[in-house]
């Protein structure tokens, strides 16, 4: 049994097995990890093509994602006005054109060959690797004003090393910008009713976070001013998917604003936000 790889706790109860995985929740922090969390060389192997192998897959991708992209925008904006960024995860780098034309100074990661060539055909400054190995580098690394990674930390067995890298980069006052499924509550839904499904993308998700869990992490991690939100919801580019798709995610960014964040609805994308302290 392996410990939480947040708060290290080995109490566990079962939740749900997927394309031969098994996931756990920790008894302590309410985190879901695949248990055994998969090893730095599966991981290195499963994500090394992981991103859309062509460019219409990356347009597509562009599209779905573009109000995600908007809020986070609109959001670091509002921290900072303009300054220094670092996309962790920053794949072809569209989400970094967003922010270079809204005048901030931009830098991507990424391990997938492919998309950081199309970064690069961009005109995006990228390097491959990741946040862990920038920080742990023979250079001392450049500080930014705030690290973005959109759908990453659910994919590492190592996630509270992933956040103090990220806080290692970040200048004091810096903040972190995280988007991340949560996606337990749906697969509990579907189980009720015996329906399969692939929610967790077995074997590539190593972990599933509760806001709570979220919470908990960057707090573990070093930060402060921790906010969870909904931030916006990604539009499948089927008509057939938008339904489903679209209005749960719509019903919970509604209900965020109405309540200011105090109700997330469970099963949909959230957001964290957080302050590396002064």
């Amino acid at each position: 049994m392996s410990t939480c790889p947040v708060c290290g706790s080995t109490r566990t109860t079962p939740t749900h097995h997927e394309n031969g995985h098994e996931y756990v929740r920790c008894g302590a922090c309410d985190l879901i990890r695949r248990d055994p969390l998969p090893t730095p060389a599966e991981q290195a192997t499963l994500h090394r093509d992981y991103l859309p192998p062509t460019r219409a897959l990356q347009r597509r991708f562009d599209l779905m994602s573009r109000e995600v992209w908007a809020r986070a925008r609109r959001a670091l904006s509002r921290e900072h006005g303009t300054g220094r960024i670092l996309d962790i995860g920053c794949g072809h780098g569209a989400f970094l054109a967003i922010m270079r034309s809204a005048g901030w100074e931009v830098m991507g990661l990424d391990v997938c060959p492919r998309g950081l060539a199309a970064a690069r055909e961009r005109g995006i400054p990228v390097g491959h690797g990741t946040v862990e190995e920038l920080v742990e580098g023979p250079v001392t690394p450049p500080l930014f004003d705030a690290v973005s990674a959109f759908y990453v930390i659910e994919h590492l067995a190592d996630p509270l090393g992933f956040l103090r890298a990220c806080r290692a980069v970040l200048r004091p006052g810096g903040t972190i910008y995280l988007r991340f499924p949560e996606t337990t509550p749906l697969k509990d839904l579907l189980a009720r009713f015996s329906i399969d499904n692939r929610l967790y993308d077995a074997p590539f998700h190593a972990l599933d976070f509760s806001p709570r869990a979220m919470g908990n992490a960057l707090a573990t991690a070093g930060f402060q001013d921790v906010r969870v939100r909904v931030g916006g919801f990604t539009v499948p580019i089927r008509s057939r998917d938008r339904f489903l798709g679209v209005l749960p995610a719509v019903c919970g960014d509604v209900l965020d604003l109405a309540t200011g964040g105090r109700y997330l609805l469970p099963g949909v994308s959230k957001v964290a936000l957080a302050r590396r302290p002064k």
